[in-house]
């Protein structure tokens, strides 16, 4: 994982906005254009049903609100009412979701395992979600990408 350095990232915006304000239109003039960050794009083979089940999961994580039968007996049974509380308490200060981006899959005996890029308000999460063989959430995880 890379980390932004604000320092470098910020300096060049401050220098910018500092000449602009100050009657310096030909600092400002001289810099060139930030290159645009690219848009990131889905991985191929995209399921839409399971990306929106996906997306369902994560909202109702964020809010505290599970329906349990929707997960599989072991993983029900993990996901106590204090266990809920906590995913949300971490999960809402990300806000709400921008955008939810499919990263791809990874089929093992015991399902298949779907992987997102959560983006939100407030930073971006990685999101598995694992279905088993009769169709029941296995596993779910998220956290900061």
């Amino acid at each position: 994982m890379h980390r932004l350095d604000f320092t470098r990232a910020v300096a060049p915006a401050v220098a910018l906005a500092f000449a602009l304000s100050s009657g310096m239109p030909a600092l400002a003039a001289s810099k060139p254009a930030p290159t645009p960050t690219p848009i990131p794009t889905a991985a191929p083979n995209e399921d839409p049903a399971i990306t929106v089940r996906a997306q369902a999961e994560f909202a109702a994580l964020q809010a505290g609100k599970i329906d349990r039968s929707h997960y599989a007996k072991v993983a029900a049974d993990a996901l106590t009412d204090a266990v809920v509380a906590s995913l949300s308490k971490q999960l809402k200060p990300y806000g709400d979701v921008r955008t939810f981006l499919y990263r791809g899959k990874a089929v093992d005996k015991d399902g298949t395992n779907y992987y997102y890029t959560v983006m939100c308000e407030k930073g971006n999460l990685s999101l598995s979600l694992a279905i088993d063989a009769h169709d029941k959430i296995a596993g779910l995880s998220a956290g900061p990408e």
